[in-house]
């Protein structure tokens, strides 16, 4: 990253003098902010589950599949995210989001925005596949909830957020390899410090210069805070990374609900279908002239199949929609290969309690046939959906998902 690291830096010759990697061989983000005088902070271990990390290996069902009924968690908040963001850190991200207001016209673009977009393109570079692959889904999130949030503060909120999450899983993924290489590890400090550096980062007759008068103002309120940024003084606080994971921040996951019919079919068929909606991107925020595909699948299924259909809201996440295109289709063909007796209450009647459904032993030859007929139909309508609306991006994104994940 080209704004931070300006002090404590250790040169690539020096490194090689000693025989261990350039830095060349981490990325080029913070690639100058480690070296033998950096001081050893502690700071949180990664947490213990997080999606990013989702093992695609599930359980098949063969006697018992039951819906999972606990351990997820409540909807997410921004206000959540930038409370975890605020202890780790010891800054009022919150304050701060609803500070960095001003109108956004033709003339003068959103600055946060478009440095987002830059942040995670430049991640999406990254000659570490882990790094880019995080970067892509971010990049995908982002431009997504962007879109559906109209208010200025949470707009900020989310680029906020979106920029911390990204720059801690980054330091999660390199760290190690700092580690293995001799050299100190990237400490939250600077983090904090490169979150504040980009905020403020300086043009001239842009919104980004109302930005950098609102972060100074911020700052000049914290004197000790903005001393330790520009150098002046150490850290007083033992900062720490923060506890966020993917799942905490909204739009990254499909709501509650639809998550608990998601995992029974994962649980199910073995494969993920919480990762699946995601490659299914967000085919409503398209050009006049594109059908929107998961519409178009719920008419299919509707008036060629007479299946009964889950609503779609306008309020709707475009994870929701996806997964409610999912459920449905996958509790249709579920329905077709295993007959009524084995239906999967996947979204109960409102006043219905959902049970969980308890599936005789069958021998494993016939069930891994229904299994496969089911998959089957289901990867043919999707597909057949995406193509039908002249979606050719995500049918290849699913074409490559599924050779990768569904074999």
């Amino acid at each position: 990253m080209d704004t931070i690291g300006k002090t404590n830096a250790i040169s690539p010759a020096a490194v090689q003098e000693t025989g261990k990697p350039t830095y060349g061989q981490f990325g080029r983000a913070f690639s100058r902010i480690a070296g033998p005088s950096s001081p050893v902070r502690s700071f949180s271990p990664p947490p213990p589950y997080n999606s990013l990390d989702q093992s695609s290996g599930y359980t098949r069902f063969t006697e018992c599949a039951a819906v999972p009924q606990s351990n997820l968690p409540v909807e997410p908040t921004l206000e959540s995210c930038l409370a975890k963001l605020q202890t780790a850190y010891q800054v009022d991200f919150l304050e701060l989001a609803n500070r960095i207001d001003f109108r956004v016209t033709s003339s003068m673009p959103d600055a946060l925005k478009n440095t987002t977009f830059l942040l995670l393109q430049e991640g999406m570079r990254s000659d570490n596949p882990a790094v880019s692959q995080l970067a892509r889904r971010l990049y995908n999130l982002y431009a997504a909830k962007e879109q559906d949030t109209e208010i200025r503060a949470d707009k900020n909120k989310l680029a906020i957020v979106v920029w911390a999450f990204y720059l801690e899983q980054w330091v999660r993924i390199n760290n190690e390899m700092y580690n293995s290489a001799g050299l100190n590890p990237v400490t939250p400090e600077v983090i904090r410090k490169e979150l504040f550096e980009r905020l403020r980062k300086k043009h001239q007759n842009t919104p980004n210069a109302m930005i950098q008068r609102t972060i100074d103002a911020f700052l000049n309120e914290r004197p000790g805070l903005r001393a330790e940024l520009y150098g002046f003084m150490p850290a007083a606080a033992d900062l720490q990374l923060s506890e966020l994971r993917y799942e905490d921040i909204p739009g990254a996951v499909a709501s509650v609900e639809l998550r608990k019919s998601l995992a029974l079919f994962s649980q199910q068929y073995g494969r993920d279908f919480e990762r699946l909606v995601e490659v299914m991107g967000d085919g409503v925020k398209r050009e006049s002239w594109s059908v929107d595909p998961v519409s178009k699948g719920m008419s299919t299924l509707s008036m060629e199949h007479g299946c009964k259909i889950i609503g779609l809201s306008a309020r709707d996440s475009h994870l929701d929609r996806n997964a409610k295109l999912v459920i449905t289709a996958m509790g249709y063909f579920h329905k077709q290969v295993f007959g009524e007796g084995l239906q999967v209450d996947v979204w109960p009647s409102p006043g219905k309690k959902r049970l969980q459904e308890r599936y005789p032993v069958q021998e494993s030859s016939a069930v891994d046939e229904k299994i496969a007929t089911v998959k089957k139909r289901f990867i043919e309508f999707l597909t057949s959906s995406y193509k039908d609306c002249n979606r050719f991006d995500i049918t290849e994104a699913l074409r490559v998902h599924l050779a990768d994940h569904w074999p």
